[in-house]
Order: structure tokens, then C-alpha cells, then sequence
């Protein structure tokens, strides 16, 4: 990721604003980001940007990363299978620990989006979201403050 950091940095500005230009996203447009291995390349970019969040410019554009994933999470159900079809889950499961309050949120937003298709639920339980979700309840009774009330908010 280092030596193509400032690739991956431009693409996802140009992803987001081509997002918001676009006020509805397209089913078309989701199909061919897919096609291109979009959303599996965006998982690696969380995954090496959630170890830089200590850099301003490394976390502005990982949480642009995440709205980019929502916008996979909340696309039509041909969409969300294919993000449950891929490695996209395990990675950002996996990344998962190195995530703050802000990350964890979307996160749990981007699963609630998968987890609103009834024919996803075995692939998210198959995949390991039940025991994700008891990570995310008991990270969010340890934070005892106002942010583990918006992490564990978004999990309903």
C-alpha cells in the first residue's frame, strides 16, 4: 500500500465525490466498481490505513473508505451479495481491533445495511459477524462514555 499510497488516497476522492455528484448511486455504477475489485481493494486500504489513524490525513481518508463501503452496504441485494461473495468481510473483521469509536461505528452501520437482506444472514453468521457483534458490545461497555452508546446504536 506505501508505494501506491498517494493512488489509493486520489481514488478515493475520486469515488466519494463521484458518489456525491451522483445523489442516487446507481445500481450500474455499483456493478462496474465491483467488476473493477473495487470494494476488495478498499478493504485493504482500511486495513493499512486503521494502523495510521494516528496521522490526520491517514484517517480523514479512512473514514472516507468507510462511507465508500456503506455505499457497497446499502446498494441493491445483486450488491450486497457480491460483498458478502468476496474477502471483504474477514479482512475488515480482522482489521476490526486496530479500529476507534468512529471506525467501529461504520463498521457496525456498513453490516446493519448487509444484515437488512434476510438472504445475507447465514453468509454474515458464516463469516463471523455474531462474534464481531459480542467484541463490539463488550469494547463498547469498556469505553463507558457517550461513544459506546453510538457504537452499540448502530448495531440495532
Amino acid at each position: 500500500m506505501e508505494e501506491n499510497k498517494d493512488i489509493n488516497l486520489l481514488a478515493i476522492d475520486c469515488i466519494v465525490t463521484l458518489i456525491q455528484y451522483k445523489l442516487t448511486i446507481s445500481s450500474d455504477l455499483l456493478a462496474t466498481l465491483i467488476a473493477l475489485g473495487i470494494p476488495e481493494r478498499l478493504a485493504v486500504v482500511i486495513d493499512c490505513l486503521s494502523h495510521e489513524r494516528n496521522n490526520p490525513t491517514s484517517y480523514k481518508f479512512l473514514l472516507k473508505a468507510f462511507d465508500i463501503l456503506f455505499a457497497f452496504g446499502a446498494g441493491p441485494a445483486h450488491v450486497q451479495e457480491k460483498m458478502c461473495e468476496s474477502d471483504i468481510l474477514p479482512l475488515l473483521f480482522d482489521s476490526s481491533r486496530y479500529f476507534n469509536t468512529a471506525c467501529l461505528y461504520k463498521l457496525c452501520c456498513f453490516l446493519s445495511a448487509l444484515a437488512s437482506n434476510p438472504s445475507l444472514l447465514n453468509c454474515l453468521e458464516n463469516v463471523g459477524v455474531i462474534p464481531l457483534c459480542f467484541m463490539l458490545i463488550r469494547h463498547g461497555l469498556e469505553l463507558k462514555d457517550d461513544s459506546a452508546q453510538v457504537v452499540l446504536s448502530a448495531m440495532v
